[in-house]
């Protein structure tokens, strides 16, 4: 993304111990593509931000009512342009992400590169799964133990009412408008389809049945089975 644009979000819960901002990015070209960063209430009392929107000051404040933000996760290579508005805003939190953005942006200093475990006390809350044979994009899907909610970035996409024309045309290229599926790109993202198959069948192991994802509506029930359908590789 080059110098996105995005609305001011706002914060509201999801489910007890789980927040999400909604907004939009404005692309060029006229693309504008609905995101959403996910707070998530540790076992010690502290806030973890998982993939962070543009930090408004009212945005701001309100996470800030919630308690101390200790770890900013950027989810995957593609998901980074508010990650540093969002480690200036909460001074001393702690940058997590995968390898491939560090790579990609090595001005960006993280504390713990997500391989395939998270640390303490992040594990008491969160499960982890890296979704293997796509090095560019290295996603890492989590799961909300307490309330059995599935946070994914790029993955799948549920945007139901794309808003604008270019929009509408580019998410049909892709095959992700108007319903919860999985980008067309992931052809040419996944380099192992064996390991993006296994990850698919991993995923489906856990037990969730509510979709929080970065693009799109959340999917507050049924999760399981629309996940299930909806992945190209499993």
């Amino acid at each position: 993304m080059t110098n996105p644009q995005s609305s001011s979000p706002a914060l509201v819960g999801l489910a007890p111990g789980l927040w999400a901002a909604a907004s939009e990015v404005r692309m060029p070209g006229g693309l504008r593509l609905p995101t959403r960063m996910t707070v998530i209430a540790l076992g010690d009392g502290t806030l973890a931000l998982h993939s962070p929107v543009a930090m408004s000051p009212e945005l701001s404040a309100a996470v800030a009512a919630l308690g101390q933000v200790a770890y900013v996760i950027a989810p995957s290579a593609l998901h980074h342009v508010f990650v540093r508005p969002a480690l200036e805003r909460f001074v001393g939190a702690k940058l997590l992400g995968p390898e491939a953005l560090a790579r990609k942006r090595p001005r960006l200093r993280f504390d713990t590169l997500l391989e395939t475990h998270l640390p303490a006390p992040l594990s008491d809350t969160l499960d982890m799964l890296a979704v293997a044979g796509a090095p560019t994009v290295e996603e890492k899907v989590f799961l909300h133990k307490p309330t059995g909610s599935l946070l994914v970035t790029d993955l799948l996409f549920n945007i139901t009412a794309p808003r604008g024309f270019v929009t509408k045309l580019v998410l049909r290229g892709t095959g992700t408008c108007g319903h919860l599926a999985q980008s067309r790109l992931w052809r040419f993202y996944g380099k192992d389809r064996a390991a993006l198959s296994a990850s698919g069948r991993a995923l489906l192991g856990w037990r969730f049945d509510r979709l929080v994802p970065c693009h799109g509506e959340v999917l507050e029930t049924g999760a399981h089975a629309a996940v299930e359908q909806a992945l190209r590789f499993k």
